[in-house]
C-alpha cells in the first residue's frame, strides 16, 4: 500500500528498509526537518557529530550527513562527525594557543566535541599542517596524539632535572672507587633499576636483570661485570614536575616522566661518565704537576706585583701633571695606563679563575670580560664587575683600588703599594729596561718614543711614564719648556721625519741622516736626573 502511494505520489517520503514486512516510511516533512537540524547544527556550531545524527533516527548518519552537507565548501569528515574548517580552524587555534601561554599545556580532548576520539583528532593534526606549524612557532611539543606542552613548561622541567642530575653526578664521584674508574674506562657502566637498587652506588651486578614491563627503554640487562649507579626514582621526577605546575593532569605527568627518564637517565650516565673521567684526571694531574703548578701561582703572583708597582710609578707622574696644571695630557696618560697595565693585570687574574679565557691570546674585550665575570660566583663577580666597568673610564686610582681588592679576595695576593726606596728601585729597574731596548731599537718612531720617555725622566725629577705613541708631540712641546733649544730642534726634525714616514707608507720627503738619529738615540741612553745637556751642544754642532 505505502509503495502504491508513493508512487502515485498520493504521499511523499522515503521508505527504509532491507524488506517490505522490515522497512520504515519516512514522511518527506520528517526527513526534510532532520536535514534542516542537521545542516543549522552544523552552521551554528562549525561541526556536527554522527552520534547526534544517530539520535535524530538516522540510520546512517555519516551517509545522511554527507549528503546534506554535499554542497558545502571546506568539510572534513572524521570518523566520530565532521567540521567546517573554516569556522573550526581558528576557534581551536586560539585555545591552543591561549593554552600553551596561560596554563603551560593543553588537553586537545577539552577543544573538541565530546564524541571526538584520539582517532579524529591524529587525523584532522595529519590533514590540517597549519595546527602543527602553530604549535611548532609557540614552542609546544607533543606528548601524546591529544596533550601539547609549553616551551617554558619544558624549559623549567628540564633546567630542574639537570640540576638534579649534575647534584647526583657530584655525589657519585665523590664515592667513585678505582673499580668504578676501570669499569667507566672499560665501558661496563650502567644504571642500577630503581626499582631493585635504591640508593646504590657503585654496586656490582650480581644477577641479570631483563626489562621490565613499563621501564624505561634505558634499563638494559646488565652482567655480573658491570658497576652500577643510581640515579633519581620516577616518583621522584614526578615530585618535582608537581612542583613546577602543580594544575598539571596526573596523565599528563606520567607521560613527562616517562618519556623524561629515558632521557635524562641516559644523558646522567654519560654526564657521570664524563665527571668520573675528569676527576680522574684532575688527580693525576695535581699529583704529577704540583710543582708545576706552584711555580705557575708564583709566577702570577710576581707579574701582578711588578705590572701593580709599575702602575703606581706612572700614578705618581700623572699626578705630579695633574698638580702642575697639565690636566689635558694627564688625562691622556690617565686612559692610555688603564687601557693597557690596568687591563693585563684585570685580565691576568680572569684567566687565573675562568680556565676558557687562558686559551684567549691578546687583551680580552670588555664583552668576552663581562661574559665571563657573569659566570663567576657572586663575590668574584662583584669585584670584577667593578674593576671592568672602571676600565672603561679614565681615573687610574679608582682602577688600581678595585684591582687591589679583586687580587686580594679572589687570589688571595696582597698588593702593597711601594714605599719610597721600592719605588726608587723600580724606577731605575724600569729605566734600565727602557735603555735595554732602545739600545737596540732601529725604527725612528720607536727611539723618538723612547727618548722621549727618558727624557721626561731627566728633566722631571726622576719620574717616569707610559705614554702611547700618539702623545709625543705633545710630549715634545711639554719638554720643550726645560730643554735646551738646539735639543728641541733635533726633536723637531725627528719627529717630522717620523710624521712623514707614517703618511708616506715608509719613505720620507726628505730624509734624516743616520747621524742625526744616532745623536737621538745618544740622547735616550744617556738620560739621568738633573741632566747637563752642555755636551749635547757640541755634538748638535757637529752634526749640523
Amino acid at each position: 500500500l505505502i509503495v502504491n502511494l508513493i508512487r502515485d505520489n498520493r504521499i511523499t517520503g522515503n521508505l527504509i528498509g532491507t524488506t517490505k514486512e522490515n522497512s520504515i516510511f519516512y514522511p518527506k516533512l520528517y526527513t526534510d526537518a532532520q536535514a534542516k537540524y542537521i545542516e543549522s547544527f552544523f552552521t551554528q556550531n562549525g561541526y556536527i557529530e554522527y552520534s547526534l545524527v544517530r539520535n535524530l533516527g538516522i540510520t546512517d548518519p555519516e551517509g545522511q550527513t554527507k549528503f546534506v552537507l554535499k554542497d558545502r565548501n571546506q568539510i572534513l569528515f572524521l570518523i566520530s562527525g565532521c567540521i567546517d574548517l573554516l569556522k573550526f580552524l581558528p576557534q581551536l587555534e586560539m585555545n591552543i594557543e591561549n593554552g600553551l601561554v596561560s596554563n603551560e599545556y593543553v588537553d586537545i580532548t577539552t577543544l573538541m566535541p565530546n564524541s571526538f576520539n584520539e582517532n579524529d583528532i591524529e587525523k584532522l593534526f595529519k590533514t590540517e599542517n597549519s595546527i602543527n606549524e602553530l604549535i611548532k612557532s609557540l614552542g609546544g611539543e607533543f606528548i601524546s596524539n591529544t596533550f601539547i606542552i609549553g616551551k617554558e613548561l619544558q624549559e623549567k622541567i628540564d633546567k630542574k632535572l639537570n640540576e638534579i642530575s649534575q647534584e647526583y653526578a657530584e655525589k657519585e664521584c665523590v664515592q667513585c672507587t678505582p673499580q668504578m674508574y676501570a669499569a667507566v674506562i672499560q665501558g661496563n657502566i650502567t644504571l642500577a633499576n630503581p626499582s631493585l637498587v635504591k640508593g646504590a652506588s657503585g654496586k656490582k651486578s650480581s644477577t641479570s636483570t631483563g626489562k621490565r614491563k613499563g621501564a624505561s627503554k634505558f634499563i638494559e640487562e646488565t652482567n655480573s661485570n658491570q658497576e652500577t649507579i643510581s640515579f633519581i626514582s620516577k616518583d621522584e621526577i614526578k615530585t618535582q614536575i608537581r612542583i613546577i605546575n602543580e594544575e598539571l593532569p596526573d596523565e599528563i605527568i606520567d607521560l613527562l616522566t616517562d618519556n623524561l627518564y629515558s632521557i635524562k637517565s641516559r644523558q646522567y650516565l654519560d654526564l657521570f661518565i664524563q665527571r668520573v673521567k675528569e676527576s680522574f684526571i684532575l688527580k693525576e694531574n695535581e699529583t704529577g704537576h704540583d710543582t708545576t703548578r706552584k711555580n705557575e701561582i708564583k709566577n702570577i703572583q710576581e707579574t701582578l706585583k711588578q705590572l701593580h708597582g709599575n702602575i703606581c710609578i706612572f700614578l705618581h707622574s700623572i699626578e705630579q701633571l695633574i698638580a702642575d696644571n697639565e690636566t689635558t695630557l694627564a688625562d691622556t696618560l690617565q686612559r692610555h695606563l688603564i687601557r693597557s697595565l690596568c687591563t693585563d693585570m684585570c685580565d691576568i687574574i680572569i684567566r687565573e679563575i675562568d680556565t676558557s679565557a687562558s686559551t684567549k691570546t691578546g687583551q680580552l674585550s670588555i664583552e668576552e670580560r663581562n661574559k665571563i665575570i657573569q659566570k663567576l660566583p657572586e663575590s668574584s663577580r662583584n669585584h670584577l664587575s667593578k674593576v671592568n666597568e672602571s676600565l672603561n673610564g679614565k681615573n687610574v686610582e679608582t682602577t688600581l683600588t678595585r684591582l687591589e681588592d679583586a687580587a686580594s679576595e679572589i687570589l688571595q695576593v696582597i698588593l702593597k703599594r711601594p714605599n719610597k726606596k721600592t719605588e726608587k728601585d723600580l724606577i731605575l729597574d724600569i729605566r734600565e729596561k727602557l735603555k735595554e731596548k732602545l739600545t737596540d731599537e732601529q725604527d725612528p718612531a720607536m727611539i723618538l718614543h723612547l727618548t722621549i720617555t727618558l727624557l721626561f725622566y731627566a728633566v722631571n725629577n726622576g719620574r717616569l711614564i707610559h705614554a702611547p705613541g700618539k702623545t709625543v708631540p705633545t710630549l715634545i712641546k711639554f719638554l720643550s719648556k726645560t730643554l735646551p733649544n738646539n735639543i728641541n730642534q733635533r726633536l723637531h726634525e725627528m719627529q717630522d721625519f717620523v710624521i712623514q714616514q707614517s703618511t708616506t707608507g715608509g719613505v720620507a720627503s726628505t730624509q734624516l741622516s743616520n747621524e742625526k738619529i744616532e745623536f737621538i738615540k745618544k740622547l735616550g741612553l744617556n738620560a739621568k736626573e738633573n741632566m747637563s745637556f752642555t755636551s749635547f751642544s757640541n755634538d748638535t754642532n757637529e752634526t749640523s
